[in-house]
């Protein structure tokens, strides 16, 4: 009876080292199935934007070296005048001004808008996704004639704003 004991103990043991070895094989399975969906969806966007031509800002596109990331920086560097602001067609231009006049802070005389926006992809762990997204902006300046405006951003609201003169 003895006996009996110890091959039943030493049996569920075993069935439990080789249940756990399978879920982590499944578990990488997952994961090199969810890097091999990023990489074919990284191929055809990175042939999609190199084609792209964009006269409004300046795109820099960034890969990691392994490929699991994507880090798309667009610079947009324009003068703007408020009365024709409705014939300006980027979305990301769009934006800014919408951030301008909710703030009340909408120049009425023609001005210079700088904007750096920073879009990052990566892998992501959930199976249903292609990519993970974060979108932040580095930098908002409106220049004036005489004057500077420098606008922080935090989850779609200015939170500071700093006034220099030049």
């Amino acid at each position: 009876m003895d006996m009996l004991k110890k091959i039943v103990i030493g049996g569920v043991c075993i069935l439990t080292f080789i249940n756990c070895k399978y879920k982590e094989e499944k578990n990488i399975t997952q994961q090199n199935k969810n890097e091999i969906v990023f990489k074919s969806w990284l191929r055809d966007t990175l042939n999609v934007l190199k084609n792209q031509e964009n006269l409004d800002y300046k795109k820099d596109i960034l890969v990691s070296s392994d490929s699991l990331s994507l880090d798309i920086v667009k610079t947009f560097d324009k003068k703007i005048n408020p009365k024709n602001i409705e014939k300006i067609k980027s979305k990301e231009l769009i934006y800014a001004f919408d951030l301008l006049d909710r703030s009340h802070n909408m120049p009425e005389e023609e001005f210079k808008l700088k904007l750096v926006i920073s879009s990052y992809y990566s892998v992501s762990m959930v199976e249903q996704l292609k990519y993970e997204y974060d979108s932040e902006i580095k930098l908002f300046d409106v220049i004036k004639k005489n004057k500077i405006e420098k606008y922080r951003f935090v989850k779609g609201n200015f939170i500071e704003k700093k006034i220099s003169s030049y």
